[in-house]
């Protein structure tokens, strides 16, 4: 009786099991219930929905896991580029655009991050949210993504952690910059190109095309990557249908889109940034091939996934198409820089190939489950060796076991810098200011630059003490790496170290420097040398603090100045 009792609820369980799958009617008789079918097409849908939802989840699981990769990075003082972006959203929203211009950068993103400071707050760990979001909404994006495109779920979890756990994705992941819009678009545009690839959607090529002009509009460098995905398309559709000149109502809007982007975008900043390219070469110079070739991991990120797909069945054009549109314009930028058409050689130019190389990684280990269905060890076991391969590699792995807040660490500690020097300054001590900018120069060639430096220069060289480090009358000095003497007036923003009994500098620079440049002064200020003046020099990881400290009063320093320049000159005064 036991066991026959028992037979009969597992019996029950079952039916009840499988009428949550058919939802065919169940007549009153067992009998009858086991001579109904279940549809195919209500099975397959019922499959699909499951499907759907073990991606959806999938998603979410690697949303998390790069928020809280990122989270601990978060702390860190500003960085200079980020004091900028900081200083545009500072202040009112009419201040946004005229100080993104200044710094070369489009109004866009900044009037984003303007309402956002207004909703969250000012601080670090508020402003970066933007950006940690972003990314992980990327990452999120490539995992729902690769798995609707290859049927893997495991490759699709392998894509999104690479965008989580990529070293430069938690970079520029982490930092109030335009380039995470970048990263999300890209990952956006990339799975909507694979997809365009092997079917015709409307949709996917519209929301392809919106999300490569959304990264044009963001960053235009973008574009010299992006622009790819929506011309390959195009080249694939001549090539089925020939060429027919039929504009949609849709196609029309997008075109009209792209040229007013375009148009307003040379206008407000890419004409002025064209102008002075000249500056890139500062940071964005193109090295050896060499040394080019480390810009990215290639090895795992490209190489291992390109040998997997090869000896799995089965057809992946896709792969190929996005590998080499990510190695194309990665060695198209390098080209252009050695060649010196335009300095671009830099990775937040090319961020955008980074949902391209995770798509590649997560094509690999579908690959492996389309070559061993129904086993999921052999995915599972690439994957895992891939990413493991892939942060040891660039450091993640270490770091992240030791000291998870420095793997985006940029070691420029202005809050400390700038709070060191408010706590121990004079109400009569000046403070000047070596922000360390490429556009640094025009302080020491104002006489003779041409145009003439704008007040607008001035106050953008000032932008690392305007924003959330901020610091009142403060005056600009040329790069003190320069060693040029404080003496000289700088177009109306004179530095005279010495005018007070204490002088502060605030530099961009090494310890090392700042401290040679102390010693330096010393010897050649007159103020300093007749001041008994004793100097301080501490570091801030890359920015420095040196402070000039004069035991002498200022009366007597002019006069024993003023002695030694007779006994000099030989004029009796």
């Amino acid at each position: 009786m036991c066991r026959r009792s028992r037979l009969k609820r597992l019996a029950e369980s079952s039916e009840t099991q499988v009428d949550r799958v058919c939802p065919a009617k169940r007549s009153g008789s067992r009998q009858d219930f086991r001579h109904q079918k279940c549809s195919p097409k209500v099975l397959a849908t019922s499959a699909t929905a499951k499907s759907n939802r073990g991606a959806v989840i999938a998603a979410a699981i690697v949303f998390l896991v790069a928020m809280v990769i990122r989270l601990p990075s978060c702390y860190e003082s500003f960085w200079v580029d980020e004091l900028h972006s900081a200083w545009c959203v500072w202040d009112a929203l009419a201040d946004v655009a005229p100080r993104a211009r200044l710094g070369n950068q489009s109004p866009i993103y900044f009037g984003g991050l303007w309402f956002w400071k207004q909703a969250f707050g000012c601080g670090e760990v508020a402003l970066r949210m933007s950006s940690v979001l972003m990314t992980s909404i990327a990452a999120a994006v490539m995992t729902w993504g690769v798995n609707r495109w290859t049927g893997s779920r495991i490759g699709g979890v392998a894509a999104g952690l690479v965008m989580a756990l990529e070293s430069n994705a938690i970079f520029f992941g982490t930092e109030i910059r335009p380039y995470a819009v970048v990263i999300l678009s890209a990952s956006i545009a990339t799975i909507c190109f694979v997809k365009l690839l092997e079917s015709d959607s409307p949709y996917a090529w519209n929301i392809l095309a919106i999300s490569v002009l959304v990264a044009l509009a963001t960053q235009p460098t973008s574009f010299g990557v992006l622009v790819w995905l929506p011309a390959l398309v195009g080249l694939k559709r001549l090539r089925e249908e020939g060429f027919k000149l039929r504009l949609s109502l849709s196609n029309l809007l997008l075109i009209t889109a792209l040229v007013a982007v375009g148009w307003a975008l040379w206008t407000t900043t890419l004409g002025s940034s064209w102008r002075s390219r000249g500056n890139w070469a500062t940071f964005a110079m193109a090295p050896e091939f060499r040394d080019a070739v480390a810009i990215w991991d290639w090895t795992w990120l490209l190489v291992i996934p390109l040998v997997i797909a090869l000896f799995c069945p089965g057809k992946r054009p896709a792969m190929v198409c996005v590998a080499l549109i990510a190695v194309s314009a990665t060695f198209a930028f390098w080209i252009a820089s050695r060649l010196d058409v335009v300095h671009l050689w830099h990775r937040r130019y090319l961020v955008s190939t980074l949902p391209m190389f995770a798509l590649l990684v997560g094509g690999a280990v579908g690959k492996c489950r389309i070559a061993n269905r129904g086993w999921l060890a052999a995915p599972a076991f690439v994957a895992i060796v891939l990413l493991l391969g892939l942060t040891w590699s660039q450091g993640v792995l270490q770091t992240l076991c030791t000291r998870p807040h420095l793997l985006a660490y940029r070691g420029e500690d202005w809050r400390s810098a700038v709070g060191w020097v408010q706590s121990q300054k004079g109400e009569k001590d000046t403070i000047s200011l070596d922000p360390g900018l490429i556009e640094s120069r025009i302080l020491s060639q104002w006489r003779t630059i041409e145009p003439a430096p704008t007040i607008d220069d001035l106050r953008y060289l000032r932008y690392p003490v305007s924003g959330p480090y901020r610091l009142e009358n403060v005056r600009l000095i040329p790069p003190i790496g320069m060693r040029v003497s404080r003496r000289e007036s700088i177009g109306g923003y004179g530095v005279r170290v010495g005018h007070a009994r204490s002088s502060w500098i605030i530099a961009r620079t090494s310890g090392e420097t700042a401290s040679q440049f102390a010693v330096n002064e010393k010897q050649e200020n007159l103020f300093l040398r007749f001041g008994s003046t004793k100097s301080e020099v501490r570091s801030f990881g890359g920015v420095s603090v040196i402070r000039f400290q004069m035991d002498v009063p200022k009366a007597e320093v002019q006069k024993a100045i003023n002695e030694f320049l007779r006994a000099r000159n030989g004029v009796g005064q």
